[in-house]
């Protein structure tokens, strides 16, 4: 059941990114009842500052723990 509420919280996220144009959904080519997710130009353009996020609050929380 953990499965399914995972499930529920991940879908408006994906809606949001693709309302915003970072992602889009592809049918699988090899089962049809799978859909990709697969970052677009715009959404790749985000990588760098999304890393440095991740690395800053990775900084943040390894200076908590010492």
């Amino acid at each position: 059941m953990r499965f399914v509420s995972v499930i529920a919280a991940v879908s408006p996220l994906i809606q949001r990114l693709q309302a915003r144009g970072l992602v889009e959904s592809v049918r699988s080519s090899q089962d049809r009842r799978a859909v990709e997710l697969r970052a677009t130009d715009a959404g790749r353009a985000l990588r760098p500052q999304a890393e440095q996020m991740i690395e800053a609050v990775i900084a943040e929380v390894g200076q908590r723990t010492s």
